[in-house]
């Protein structure tokens, strides 16, 4: 069996330059993943959903309703 599968890892997900990643843990479940990168895009672009649909590539009203599903 490989390190990688015996390691614990994290994934970097580069935002928007050096200064903005996101740190995923393997394992982390979908959802998480989504909800961390959603919430981290909105901080980067100053809560611009707006901005923040266009970074992540979904509309705006799919932004809308993930947030609505978070309970935001």
């Amino acid at each position: 069996v490989s390190d990688a599968v015996n390691s614990q890892h994290e994934i970097g997900m580069d935002l928007e330059g050096d200064e903005d990643s996101l740190r995923i843990s393997v394992g982390s479940s979908l959802e998480d993943v989504e909800k961390r990168l959603i919430f981290a895009t909105l901080e980067s672009k100053q809560g611009d959903k707006k901005g923040a649909a266009e970074q992540l590539g979904v509309s705006v009203k799919t932004l809308y309703n993930k947030l609505k599903s978070y309970g935001e």
